[in-house]
């Protein structure tokens, strides 16, 4: 059951004390499963919580950290799912910031990448 599921991953990462290593897994753990959970409810308010959990696991991957990347483009993916529901273009301006940010940090360089264009249908 996926609200047991978040419970537990909750109380794993209370069991990770500030700094700890792990705990940007805890968070995308448990982020995770809130997402899934806004997938099957589709309750807008858990999609928030994807946001805040994703900036929170980027909060604690500092320069250097083996999951910045992954966390750079978690959160980029999550905003993107924001700036579907509310068509609000700072949500997607800065996914793509983001998105740019996670290609530096895995060996793309943002000269030789073109643009992603939206296009309306």
């Amino acid at each position: 059951d996926l609200d047991e599921a978040i419970d537990l991953h909750r109380a794993a990462l209370v069991l990770c004390f500030p700094g700890h290593f792990n705990q940007s897994l805890s968070l995308n753990d448990l982020t995770t499963s809130v997402h899934n959970r806004f997938l099957q409810r589709g309750v807008l308010s858990d999609l928030d919580e994807v946001v805040e959990l994703h900036r929170a696991a980027l909060a604690v991957c500092p320069p250097g950290h083996p999951d910045r990347s992954t966390s750079l483009n978690n959160l980029a993916n999550s905003l993107q799912d924001i700036f579907l529901q509310w068509g609000v273009l700072s949500d997607l301006d800065e996914a793509i910031e983001l998105h740019w940010c996670s290609m530096a940090y895995t060996g793309c360089h943002r000269q030789s990448q073109p643009r992603p264009m939206i296009m309306d249908s």
